[in-house]
């Protein structure tokens, strides 16, 4: 058994607490959070019966936890006693290049300033220290997002990807997975084609992360070839859906009332109905993202359609 299936850690756990009866009110420190998250995806096994690793992937708002040895190590025997893997999602602002704003005068002002995350050397040094955590955590997979500009040199982001970073993965056993982005304004890596092209470019241990919900916004419609071609190329999935408005991060069979829902069944419909189909579970990660409260039933709901798609 070597397919993970994972829930996200999210900020609205630490922020507002009212929100925690999702998973089990805790204090707001991560262990804490992630020991109640790691409860569920587990309850979700057991209900179940299907055959995966219970997981937790890990985002910026876990980053000070990820870069403290102590919180790291509690971390670790949660993930030990408890039977769980981590996903590590590396924080944005780490990654170099142009970075757009929301807004008229903010994204033009973003265009003008450059609005670039860090340098190439921070950007390695910053990297390598959290490849070592996960290698601490015991994770295979990690996620990147690269910058959400309208032009990306695929000849800068590889030199910047190779050398440093790429030894210590290799070093450690660990596959970076990138991300297409938030689809809004176009941006170069929204485009599932050059995220595609560059990941083959470059080769192990860099591999894909197909995010379906980004790719959905602001588009007018789907690609069913195209999507269908990057899944079977993703070894990391991040599993929900919206109306193409905004990233609403809704589960799979969630219709609520501020979504068109007559959109959703047909976002939905093309991506269980064809573009998982045949995809295969092995040694691949599926991450159900929330940014909102949910029920537990209907995050069984969404993950036993998720699935029902792929073992058809």
């Amino acid at each position: 058994m070597d397919t993970v299936l994972a829930l996200n850690n999210s900020p609205y756990y630490y922020f507002r607490p009212s929100n925690q009866r999702s998973i089990g009110y805790t204090l707001p420190f991560t262990d804490r959070i992630v020991s109640k998250i790691a409860d569920v995806v587990i309850r979700l096994q057991r209900d179940l019966g299907l055959d995966f690793i219970p997981g937790i992937q890990l985002g910026s708002e876990s980053d000070s936890a990820v870069r403290n040895p102590g919180k790291v190590r509690a971390m670790r025997r949660i993930a030990e006693e408890k039977g769980i893997e981590y996903v590590l999602h590396l924080p944005d602002q780490l990654v170099p290049g142009t970075y757009l704003r929301s807004g008229f005068k903010d994204r033009l002002l973003g265009i003008v300033q450059g609005n670039h995350g860090k340098s190439v050397g921070e950007f390695e040094r910053e990297v390598c220290k959290r490849l070592d955590a996960a290698s601490d955590l015991g994770c295979r997979f990690l996620v990147m997002h690269l910058p959400n500009g309208p032009i990306e040199s695929k000849e800068r982001v590889i030199g910047y990807l190779r050398g440093e970073i790429a030894d210590s993965l290799n070093e450690h056993g660990l596959k970076m997975c990138i991300e297409n982005i938030n689809n809004k304004g176009n941006p170069f890596y929204g485009n599932i084609t050059n995220l595609g092209d560059l990941v083959e470019s470059i080769g192990p241990p860099y591999h894909i992360c197909f995010d379906y919900g980004h790719y959905l916004v602001d588009r007018s419609n789907i690609d069913v070839g195209e999507v269908s071609a990057i899944c079977r190329s993703t070894t990391v999935f991040h599993v929900h859906i919206n109306d193409r408005i905004s990233d609403k991060h809704l589960f799979l069979g969630e219709r609520p009332g501020d979504a068109d829902g007559n959109v959703l069944e047909e976002v939905e419909g093309a991506y269980l109905q064809y573009a998982l189909k045949g995809v295969g579970i092995a040694g691949r990660a599926f991450v159900i993202e929330r940014n909102r409260p949910f029920r537990y039933d209907q995050l069984k709901s969404s993950v036993e359609l998720l699935f029902g798609s792929l073992l058809s």
